[in-house]
């Protein structure tokens, strides 16, 4: 578990692209929330 805790770090150093790519992915998902909480509230 460690030695694939520690691989990933190493894979998210080396693959930059790949970090920003998630970080992306979960801004979309957070905002896509916050937009149906707000509908909700709406309605």
């Amino acid at each position: 578990m460690s030695k694939n805790g520690s691989g990933v770090g190493v894979g998210y150093q080396r693959e930059p692209t790949l970090a920003a790519a998630w970080a992306s992915v979960s801004l979309r998902i957070t905002h896509a929330l916050i937009q149906a909480t707000n509908n909700n509230d709406t309605q």
